[in-house]
């Protein structure tokens, strides 16, 4: 019996504004269609979007026969799979290049063309096995995608399916020649396999989150199937990179083949593969779409297809400490053991672990010695009540003018929105989402600062006061807005000064809910961001939060993997050196993360943390200098489920204690309580026994303290 695997997988500029020419509708089709593409290129040239519009043969049909070519389906069941895997962290990128592309690397099958039925489920689960296949065999096959039309039990033929439903009728029934079924886009015809023999058994599939790392790193596998909404417009999709600003659901199965970075003006886009034939549009039968546009990227699946077997990861060590002097260098060993019996595929890179985001934002909040004070500033009479419309449950302003430029992750803006649901965006897009995400998040809203992100009401009171000196500050606040289930009032603001500072600010907020927001920023790519709580126990009132830019995080060059990606055979063990260098490093101590990504199934992505310490001794014994200052460096990792490393800095020798407290303020351990030397200084916090939540780290001597903030997750 063969063995079916489906698994969840979690890992995980600029271009001319085409303008279409007189050339690109043809004489001979009606006045109404000829208005439609007008009309089209009309929107594109006022909305300034970078794709083409003309005419393509499936706009001669009706609106109601072009609907019935979007069969996607996806179950209510799985619906909620992929929304708990959309919320979480985007994982590191195994392949960082700005273009990556499977039609370039002879990765794809032929476009097929769906004909007038709701099959795109059967032909984007279809390419994307071909081309797994392609990959492993490196034979060409053409699968029948009408064996799934006419067999499958499980779908509605050219009524619509799901291209889950299509990967397990391959993994129990198996894939045949198209030359067994060939395709005529009928449902009616009978399932007649029993003469034909079974090319492929599939594997199973995984199902991808929907951010860009995710699926970039399962695509530079194998193409994989997607789903978005097609919006009329699309139809008429000649050229360029499509987008479409819309929450509608999704309605159309394709296949993802690559994605290039340098589309749509540099914000990127996908490469897929459609099923309407090589004639649709100038890039025979292949479009571009941007990120997160039309909700492209949603329910995406992987197939897995592997003759040979399966690979699975195990490593060792789990840590690595290294004590380096002055320019000194030196090399750990990591073991890769591949037990699985297919081929591992690796690929080693790292990051620099700290509290910044990679641009350079980070957050410090009132009860942090180091943070802001909590200032209320009271808008009500001098602000402006912002208008929702009568849209009080989840209402957007729309576009509000700050009056002055404010910077924000390197763009300039003039202009924001402001939501009921706690937060404001500085894109231009009118939107209302209410249910909030971890930051970054694909899902919209991007561009935010998320003050309070949560299901806000104002139909059961309340207001929201907009303030601006029109010089070099802006202040919106939600005053006294309850929940949507009335669980707690919320009062807090959100300040915007010139040039670049954020603050929040929490008033009165609760009692109920209080563990239900998201609170951070992130850019508009929904790439960056900084998260200070998403559904846990954080804000309360009296409570400020400032947002900080700082330089931007350096690189990691520190720590170098030799060799950088390979293949482990089945059953087999690589060693990976890792070569530390101290060179023009100052003394201190430096946290990061290496990060193994694999092909492995069961653990697709190994993560490392490796410390490297310079306050060492140098050869001839003499100490180096001692810091000068009394520091507590970020916890690390952190957030953590086991172990958390603690680093701080002693200026001159005394008595400390190092305690950790939870959010009640009562302390539950006591890591350090006596002398220490000058010098830099490292402990473990072993968190056994303790819950999940929020805890804050205290070192103290003499009369000088630092705390810090750390999360346990279980």
């Amino acid at each position: 019996m063969r063995k079916i695997v489906i698994v969840v997988w979690t890992l995980l500029f600029f271009i001319p504004l085409f303008s279409a020419s007189a050339g690109d509708i043809p004489d001979n089709i009606s006045d109404e269609l000829r208005a439609e593409i007008r009309a089209i290129q009309e929107k594109i040239k006022k909305e300034g979007l970078t794709w083409e519009a003309g005419y393509n043969e499936i706009m001669e049909m009706t609106l109601e026969e072009r609907h019935q070519l979007l069969g996607y389906r996806v179950p209510d069941e799985v619906k909620s799979i992929y929304k708990d895997l959309n919320k979480l962290p985007p994982p590191l990128l195994t392949n960082t290049e700005d273009c990556f592309d499977w039609r370039v690397l002879g990765g794809v099958t032929p476009v097929q063309n769906q004909g007038s039925c709701g099959s795109c489920w059967a032909f984007g689960a279809t390419g994307a096995f071909e081309s797994a296949y392609l990959l492993a065999e490196g034979v060409v096959p053409d699968f029948a995608e009408q064996v799934l039309v006419s067999c499958d039990e499980n779908s509605n033929g050219c009524e619509g399916g799901w291209d889950g439903s299509a990967y397990n009728f391959f993994s129990l029934y198996g894939a045949f020649d198209e030359s067994c079924m060939p395709y005529q886009a009928n449902d009616s015809i009978p399932c007649d396999i029993d003469d034909c023999d079974v090319v492929a058994y599939q594997d199973g599939y995984m199902h991808v989150a929907n951010n860009v790392n995710a699926i970039k790193n399962t695509v530079v596998i194998t193409p994989i199937s997607t789903s978005f909404t097609v919006y009329d417009d699309f139809n008429s999709y000649q050229s360029g990179c499509y987008e479409h600003v819309g929450t509608e659901p999704t309605n159309h199965c394709v296949v993802i083949v690559g994605w290039d970075d340098n589309e749509c003006n540099g914000d990127g886009a996908w490469i897929v593969k459609n099923s309407w034939g090589e004639g649709w549009g100038r890039l025979g039968g292949y479009f571009y779409i941007k990120y997160g546009s039309a909700s492209i990227g949603s329910n995406s699946n992987m197939p897995l297809y592997n003759i040979s077997g399966l690979p699975e990861l195990e490593y060792t060590p789990d840590s690595i400490y290294v004590e380096l002097g002055p320019d000194w260098q030196t090399t750990r060993t990591v073991e890769l053991s591949n037990i699985g019996d297919g081929a591992l595929r690796y690929y080693i890179d790292g990051y620099t672990v700290t509290d910044q985001d990679s641009f350079g934002y980070y957050w410090r909040d009132s009860d942090n010695p180091d943070g802001p004070d909590y200032n209320w500033i009271d808008i009500t009479s001098d602000g402006d009540v912002v208008n929702f419309s009568g849209y009080d449950d989840n209402g957007n302003s729309g576009q509000l003018d700050l009056g002055f430029d404010f910077n924000y992750y390197e763009n300039t803006y003039d202009k924001f929105t402001i939501c009921v649901n706690g937060w404001i965006s500085f894109n231009s897009s009118y939107i209302m989402q209410w249910e909030n995400e971890i930051i970054p998040s694909y899902a919209q809203p991007n561009n935010m600062v998320a003050a309070f992100y949560d299901d806000l009401n104002m139909e059961y009171g309340g207001n929201i006061y907009y303030y601006t000196n029109e010089t070099d500050t802006a202040i919106i606040t939600w005053d006294q807005i309850p929940d949507s289930r009335q669980e707690g009032i919320f009062t807090f603001q959100v300040i915007l000064a010139a040039p670049n500072t954020i603050i929040c600010q929490y008033n009165t907020m609760g009692p109920g809910r209080l563990n239900e927001c998201s609170i951070g920023i992130e850019n508009r790519l929904a790439t960056v961001g900084t998260q200070v709580a998403y559904n846990e126990d954080y804000v309360h009132n009296d409570l400020a939060v400032e947002f900080m830019l700082g330089d931007a995080v350096p690189p990691f060059t520190w720590v170098a993997p030799n060799p950088q990606q390979g293949t482990v055979p089945p059953f087999s063990q690589q060693d990976i050196e890792l070569n530390f260098n101290a060179l023009n490093l100052p003394p201190g101590t430096y946290n990061g993360m290496i990060t193994i990504m694999t092909n492995s199934i069961e653990n697709p992505v190994a993560s490392i943390p490796v410390t490297l310490n310079t306050s060492f001794t140098n050869i001839e014994g003499e100490e180096l200098a001692t810091p000068d200052r009394f520091a507590l460096h970020p916890v690390f990792p952190n957030p953590f489920n086991a172990d958390a490393k603690i680093n701080y800095c002693l200026p001159q020798a005394g008595d400390i204690t190092l305690e950790i407290f939870n959010l009640l303020g009562q302390r539950v351990a006591t890591l350090y309580d006596g002398y220490q030397i000058a010098g830099e200084h490292s402990l473990t916090w072993k968190a056994d026994g303790q819950s999940s939540g929020i805890y804050m780290v205290k070192l103290a001597s003499g009369q000088q303290s630092r705390t810090a903030k750390v999360t346990l997750l279980k």
